[in-house]
């Protein structure tokens, strides 16, 4: 739910900005593409966020034995 969230958290202001002309000019095409990059990169870090820790929890013994010395 919350990977979710970081993902579409661009969203709201890049359907803004690349729906309708609110800004127009060349620093508001590098802005529109600035931020289409951001959200492409945001998306691309927590999904890479996400496949890292479901390997860890993965790689995560389900049940660990006690040491002898109960340390």
């Amino acid at each position: 739910m919350h990977a979710r969230q970081l993902e579409a958290a661009l969203d709201p202001p890049h359907a803004t900005f690349t729906g309708k002309p609110v800004w127009v000019g060349p620093k508001a095409r590098e802005f529109a593409e600035e931020l289409t990059n951001r959200r492409v990169r945001l998306r691309s870090l927590v999904q890479r966020i996400v496949s890292d820790l479901e390997t860890e929890f993965m790689a995560t013994p389900e049940k660990v034995r006690r040491s002898p010395t109960g340390h």
